[in-house]
């Protein structure tokens, strides 16, 4: 579940794009509609390229991040906010 930041190049060649695409879109939801930015800008933005690379052209992955909540689909919010559930688990409640 989701993309952990660490020092090492992101691998995006072992996900589809639809996980990639799933990713990058409930990253911008977290950025630009809750503004929680959930990874580094240097981590987003490998898998943002990662997922330009390999999503179909009518993909979102290839427009602008949209501060409006309805520009995202019930299922990338949700993976989301699961997203900043595990993190806040992680962090013991924080």
């Amino acid at each position: 579940m989701g993309f952990i930041g660490g020092g090492a190049p992101v691998r995006t060649d072992i996900f589809n794009p639809q996980q990639l695409e799933m990713e990058v879109m409930a990253h911008r939801y977290l950025y630009y509609v809750l503004a929680e930015a959930y990874l580094p800008d240097h981590i987003y933005d490998q898998i943002e390229r990662g997922a330009r690379e390999v999503c179909p052209a009518d993909s979102p992955v290839h427009k602008l991040g949209s501060s409006l909540a309805s520009d995202y689909t019930p299922e990338q919010k949700e993976f989301a906010e699961g997203l900043l559930a595990s993190r806040r688990k992680l962090l013991g409640g924080v």
